[in-house]
């Protein structure tokens, strides 16, 4: 059975709330006092999807339950509430017992009375999250466990330092192989900074990742140039954020250069001149004077019959 993060229990449950209570959570998630703060351009006419992601932005994936849950307590969805608790269960793991030679005994291997603590009750020793376990942070944050340990396994081709928090990093890489939730994280992570890379390069800001939300695997560019109506307008979304947070504001910055590099629109038609056809109309100087002439005639004419 597959395992939901947080994004998708908190997906899960915007999604079965009615039309009304999900106008009411917009409303409370607008008014909400606690920094980060959500202004109403940022919930305005948002579908549930876009208030995920707007939600995981602002909050991180590790806090963004309890925001919810205070959120679904303040309009009586108290039942909703009780649902969005960490339900990432990770797998046990076993390890394997310590064994040690003895001699009396022929030398055969005889299993220790203690065996060596699980990875998954192993605890952070370092970071935001210092003193929680392995298996917490693998209910609360994958996209940390990711960052971490791709940093890590960066730092591990330059150096075979054996600090404690080196160790401690990792036992955390190893434990993220043996999650492959864990694990696609990593690979995610490590190709974004290969991305990050080749966009420091000028002209190539968009060969960058998106790094979050629906189309986080998306490079920039193609999220912009991109024709699907659905992507059309996660772009407006986050072109519109007055607010964004840290994982989306390179999003935005990009977009909005890209909207000051498109041509301006072509200068409208010069509709005081005068048209093609009307000019055709206009008497040219020889007609102008056949009218003098022929004018003068009648004029002479009138005088001599009234004279």
């Amino acid at each position: 059975m597959s395992r939901k993060t947080n994004k998708e229990a908190l997906k899960n449950v915007l999604q079965d709330l009615s039309k009304d209570k999900f106008s009411e959570f917009c409303h409370r998630l607008r008014d909400r006092r606690r920094k980060p703060r959500v202004s109403y351009s940022d919930v305005e006419d948002k579908n549930v999807l876009q208030i995920t992601d707007l939600m995981v932005s602002f909050f991180t994936e590790s806090k963004v339950l309890q925001v919810a849950r205070d959120l679904l307590r303040q309009i009586k969805c108290n039942q909703e509430a009780e649902t969005l608790s960490p339900k990432i269960k990770a797998p046990v793991d076993k390890g394997k017992p310590t064994v040690h030679k003895n001699r009396a005994a022929g030398g055969k291997g005889l299993k220790a009375k203690k065996k060596d603590p699980i990875l998954s009750s192993r605890k952070i020793e370092f970071g935001k999250y210092k003193g929680e376990t392995f298996k917490w942070l693998l209910e609360n944050d994958l996209n940390y466990i990711g960052f971490i340990v791709a940093n890590h396994q960066q730092q591990r081709k330059e150096t075979v330092c054996r600090s404690g928090q080196m160790a401690n990093k990792d036992s955390l890489t190893k434990y993220s192989k043996a999650n492959p939730q864990a694990w696609e994280e990593v690979k995610f992570f490590q190709e974004m900074e290969k991305a990050k890379k080749r966009s420091l390069k000028p002209g190539q800001e968009g060969k960058a990742l998106v790094g979050f939300g629906l189309y986080r695997s998306m490079k920039l560019e193609d999220l912009y140039e991109s024709k699907n109506e659905k992507i059309i307008s996660y772009v407006d979304f986050i072109r519109r954020t007055s607010n964004p947070g840290p994982n989306m504001e390179p999003a935005q910055r990009y977009i909005l250069q890209r909207d000051k590099e498109q041509p301006a629109a072509p200068n409208r038609p010069n509709t005081s001149a005068v048209p093609k056809a009307a000019k055709r109309q206009l008497p040219t100087s020889a007609s102008a004077s056949k009218i003098g002439y022929t004018t003068s005639l009648l004029i002479k004419y009138s005088i001599l019959n009234f004279a």
